[in-house]
């Protein structure tokens, strides 16, 4: 529940200075540039963790069912690494944009709008990073700590 109410209010207080300012929604709602950017974040999850410990890590996130503490600290870590994964995938999609710039020098109406598409694979990478990696992260050793207070002397995995 606190992930579904947090993420919306980070996109109402985000997404709302950013329209209240002129912009439009249109120009920051890139599918692609969302897909390379958590595609490649938990493409690089996959990678780095044992599939069961993603699994259970974003199982964890969503139910917000109780977990031993080593399970929370798990979960911390892959939402930490995927914070990190978040921001190098959309930094790639900015370096991707860049070359598609590049490219284009010849006609310069694609220069603007590929900076700008090259820029959302940052947007979106800060915005993973904030409210999914770090947000994640920080909760579950949050919850790890309350698990290890809440026995003391008893058994803390």
């Amino acid at each position: 529940m606190r992930l579904l109410f947090g993420g919306l209010l980070g996109a109402f207080f985000v997404l709302g200075s950013y329209v209240a300012e002129g912009g439009h929604m249109a120009s920051i709602t890139q599918r692609t540039a969302l897909l390379r950017v958590a595609g490649g974040a938990l493409s690089a999850l996959i990678i780095a963790y044992p599939l069961r410990t993603v699994v259970t890590s974003f199982l964890l996130a969503f139910s917000g069912r109780a977990a031993t503490r080593s399970q929370y600290l798990d979960a911390a870590r892959v939402f930490r690494s995927f914070g990190d994964m978040a921001l190098l995938a959309g930094f790639l999609g900015v370096l991707l944009g860049a070359i598609r710039v590049i490219e284009n020098l010849d006609k310069p109406e694609w220069i603007g709008p590929n900076a700008a598409i090259a820029l959302i694979d940052a947007v979106y990478g800060l915005l993973l990073k904030l409210f999914v990696g770090k947000a994640l992260a920080d909760s579950f050793e949050a919850r790890a700590q309350q698990n290890a207070v809440a026995v003391p002397g008893g058994r803390q995995d």
